[in-house]
């Protein structure tokens, strides 16, 4: 309440004073140098406004795109947990998403690479447990060394 006072009392007494001051020293020769002064300063005040308006139609888009960024990345999460779901409890959706995953050639070197790493785990259980039943001594059995 105090600050709508003080704004109220300094906007009465600077509209005073620039009244006074047009008034006063209002000059009732005008020449052609007045036309392109008051051109200039409405020249200015639109670049002012103009520049304002970009201003914040930048902030305001730069605003947005972190917003629909989060709101996608969200949105990505959120699919990936239903088509989860999905796939544990539909047969048909998960053969049909293995089909189209089978479509990239990326995603089959990276499962290559997943059955490369299991079977050599596979294989060194097997030889671990061969070693566990060796017969008579022998260090290998059927070919495979241990």
């Amino acid at each position: 309440m105090i600050g709508f006072i003080l704004v109220v009392l300094l906007g009465s007494a600077l509209g005073s004073w620039f009244g006074t001051a047009i008034l006063v020293n209002f000059d009732t020769n005008i020449t052609g140098s007045d036309a392109i002064a008051i051109a200039n300063t409405y020249i200015m005040w639109v670049s002012v406004v103009f520049i304002l308006m970009t201003l914040a139609l930048t902030i305001l888009g730069f605003w947005a795109t972190k917003k629909f960024s989060e709101d996608r990345a969200k949105e990505v999460h959120q699919t990936i947990v239903v088509i989860g779901s999905e796939l544990r409890e539909n047969d048909a959706t998960r053969k049909l998403f293995i089909e189209e995953l089978m479509k990239n050639e990326d995603i089959i070197d990276e499962i290559k690479i997943k059955i490369d790493k299991i079977k050599q785990t596979a294989i060194e259980d097997i030889k671990d447990e061969a070693k566990k039943h060796v017969i008579g001594g022998k260090e290998s059995i059927e070919g495979v060394s241990l």
